[in-house]
């Protein structure tokens, strides 16, 4: 991936790294690699949606808001379109859209005026 941010860009292959560093997957184990890339172009996109700024093309350039997207994503894998759940004691509700743990980690967007 490249492109222009406002960060410096980084790449594809640093970034598996650092979220199979932070899942505790080995790095030779490549098993996960096809489901983490998926969710790292998705991310790329929806970034680049939220940012909604014509001259951001990559959101490489935003690499914490790119890890944490992908790791939302994989520990919620199987349960994406769960809004709220209970069993037991344990609860979880899935917010809609870019996660607030993303939007904490990027500009705010580009909002053009008429």
């Amino acid at each position: 991936m490249t492109g222009s941010g406002t960060g410096q860009i980084i790449e594809t292959t640093v970034l598996l790294s650092d979220i199979k560093t932070l899942l505790r997957i080995k790095e030779t184990d490549n098993s996960k690699d096809g489901i983490l890339n998926i969710y790292l172009r998705r991310g790329n996109n929806a970034i680049i949606k939220y940012l909604n700024n014509p001259s951001i093309t990559d959101a490489t350039a935003y690499p914490d808001a790119l890890i944490e997207y992908v790791l939302v994503c994989y520990r919620r894998n199987g349960n994406e379109g769960i809004k709220q759940s209970s069993v037991g004691s344990q609860s979880a509700t899935w917010e809609g859209g870019l996660p607030k743990s993303v939007k904490e980690l990027l500009p705010l967007p580009y909002i053009q005026l008429l």
